[in-house]
């Protein structure tokens, strides 16, 4: 069975942070996902749940890509290591180390400093009799992918790290970042590989990144004792086979998660209507209404049907809100986008020589109101 991709989630519009559950709506024989949820995150799990962090009116578009793997290829394994080395002293050993690097200075503060591509060092005195030493180490790497896939059909290509043990690792802290987009945070987890970028669109070329180290200073400790804060561990591209095109599908959904205030329906009521001649011919009608909508103005030059304006409840007959037929009226939604207060149609091409029944029906959240507006019958004819 060809697969075909597609996914829902319990919700797409709120509040940062915003907390999102994803499900898997996949037909077909899979057994893998990659999802990527537009900041630079991904996910393998079949229903993740991911939190969006961002401003309001911020959109992110969601990928998932599903299939059934064949078999998985390992390339280009590299190891990685960054670290924050930081240290006291109540010698001159700091300050001599800094000057060997780069040549130190005197005073208070931060009295040397250097910065190059794969490290930089600092040297704080404060105050100078005891002497802090604060160096770190940056990696930029580079991988060259493989030109085609491995497989008969299809393949996802994904860079992956893991943090591998390491003793002096005292805090994890640090990211790792490619030229082409993902960021991955360190992680204290050394049993799991963690998947930062995916470079399937990117076979045969050169792919740089960087371990790059969070700059912290380090709490004060005994001077013959180094902290180390950083990210030791290995990277690896993996790649996913198929055994045809069949086996493969990917769904996308632009602007799929939004940051921002949640709809809530409160209902809407009409407040005014103005109706005024066009200099081309026919007319504007203006309505506003008690709450943000969407208006659709359903117009006909005959009067509907009010189907029913009475009702029996517990033996009493009473009057109620008619309800009107208005199948096969001609409908012209507000010439303002979104959904607002204020409702503007265009109705040019009507012709100034009837008496026309209008009655207005609303969206709220994107959904159809259950109800319809009181009925308008505008004469034309005194325009």
């Amino acid at each position: 069975m060809t697969v075909v991709t597609n996914f829902t989630a319990d919700i797409t519009l709120g509040e940062s942070p915003l907390t999102v559950t994803f499900f898997d709506l996949t037909t077909g024989d899979i057994d893998s996902w990659l999802w990527s949820f537009g900041d630079g995150t991904f996910s393998s799990e079949q229903n993740p749940v991911h939190i969006f962090v961002g401003v309001e009116g911020q959109k992110f578009d969601v990928s998932l890509k599903a299939w059934k793997n064949d078999s998985i290829v390992n390339h280009a394994v590299s190891i990685v290591s960054s670290q924050i080395k930081a240290g006291f002293s109540r010698d001159t050993n700091a300050l001599a180390f800094a000057s060997f690097v780069i040549g130190a200075g005197t005073g208070g503060g931060w009295i040397a400093e250097s910065n190059t591509p794969n490290a930089f060092i600092r040297l704080l005195v404060s105050p100078p009799s005891e002497n802090f030493f604060y160096s770190a180490i940056r990696s930029n790497l580079s991988v060259t992918l493989p030109s085609s896939p491995s497989g008969l059909g299809p393949s996802v290509f994904l860079m992956e790290a893991n943090n591998a043990p390491a003793f002096v690792i005292i805090n994890h802290s640090g990211n790792i970042v490619s030229s082409i987009g993902g960021n991955l945070a360190a992680s204290s987890d050394i049993s799991k590989w963690f998947a930062f970028v995916d470079v399937t669109s990117s076979l045969g070329q050169t792919i740089g990144y960087r371990i790059e180290p969070v700059e912290t200073l380090i709490p004060e400790h005994p001077p013959e004792l180094f902290v180390f804060s950083g990210i030791n561990g290995l990277t690896r591209v993996r790649e996913f086979t198929t055994l045809s095109s069949d086996d493969f599908d990917e769904d996308l959904k632009p602007e799929f998660v939004e940051i921002g205030k949640p709809c809530v329906k409160l209902g809407w009521m009409m407040l005014s209507f103005v109706v005024s001649a066009r200099a081309g011919g026919g007319f504007s009608l203006i309505v506003t209404t008690d709450n943000r909508a969407r208006l659709v103005a359903n117009y006909s030059l005959k009067e509907p049907v009010k189907e029913k304006t009475w009702a029996i409840k517990y033996g009493m007959k009473y009057r109620c809100n008619p309800e009107f037929d208005i199948s096969g009226w001609l409908s012209l939604e507000q010439d303002e986008p979104g959904e607002t207060l204020i409702h503007t149609f265009d109705m040019s091409l009507f012709p100034v020589s009837e008496s026309l029944s209008v009655v207005m029906s609303g969206f709220q959240c994107g959904e159809l109101s259950a109800s319809l507006g009181p009925l308008m019958l505008i004469d034309t004819t005194i325009l």
